[in-house]
């Protein structure tokens, strides 16, 4: 139950994993899946949805924060994100609609901690403020190998497509699935870690069976309509009175 609202709040389900693993392709399907359920939901891919996280994420994207230290970027960073979370996040929570995330806080302790090698104290304190009332119900690892990630953004690269990340290599891959699988054995109670290397129709269906496992459930209506993800793999749909709602530009 929300203190803002008084209303049911919404799930927040965050999305990680290495590079090209198919984070945005997963919460495309599982919006499309929510929405057909009846689930409110917004779909929050970016970091910089609101005006002070753009501004900082201009400064970390510049290159102009790397010469304050590796610390001090994780402050900027920690900034930019909890301004999305207390101006995006938050609120979405508050209202009763569900949140999915694409890299969150997870992202963010491996960026920042691991591959910037910023202080682990520190870290653990800007994750605490940042992410306070905004953790994740369910953090969804999309796991697969560094090698396979770098082929398929390249493969991505060659068909047309942005590609996450241009100059990455293996050694900072390797870094970065290393760290997740740290993650996820710390926080088994909200980590599944999903073989992002198959199918995405298979993968998807483990997402879903991931949420149906933890039998997520959020009031959808102001009547107090519940949509529930049971054992049995089913969504059980009781009397919804409003629409999904889904917001949010997918990259």
């Amino acid at each position: 139950m929300s203190a803002a609202t008084g209303k049911p709040r919404g799930k927040l389900i965050s999305f990680e994993g290495g590079l090209s693993a198919g984070k945005t392709t997963q919460i495309k399907l599982l919006a499309k899946r929510l929405e057909n359920a009846g689930y409110p939901v917004l779909v929050a891919h970016e970091q910089e949805d609101s005006v002070g996280a753009k501004a900082i994420g201009h400064l970390l994207s510049s290159g102009a924060a790397s010469s304050f230290g590796n610390d001090m970027e994780a402050i900027l960073a920690a900034a930019k994100i909890g301004d999305h979370v207390e101006q995006v996040i938050k609120p979405a929570l508050d209202s009763g609609i569900n949140v999915l995330c694409e890299s969150y806080c997870d992202a963010f302790q491996v960026n920042q901690g691991i591959i910037r090698d910023a202080d682990e104290k520190i870290i653990k304190a800007l994750c605490h403020v940042t992410f306070e009332d905004a953790w994740p119900d369910l953090t969804l690892i999309l796991d697969i190998f560094p090698e396979e990630g770098m082929r398929r953004s390249n493969q991505n690269r060659k068909n047309g497509f942005a590609g996450a990340a241009n100059k990455v290599d293996i050694v900072m891959q390797k870094a970065r699935h290393a760290g997740y699988h740290k993650i996820a054995r710390e926080a088994a109670d909200r980590c599944d870690v999903i073989d992002a290397s198959l199918r995405q129709s298979y993968v998807a269906e483990k997402v879903w069976d991931a949420i149906a496992r933890r039998d997520i459930f959020v009031d959808t209506s102001s009547t107090g309509k519940t949509v529930v993800a049971n054992n049995s793999n089913k969504t059980v749909v009781a009397d919804l009175t409003n629409k999904t709602i889904v917001l949010g530009a997918s990259k």
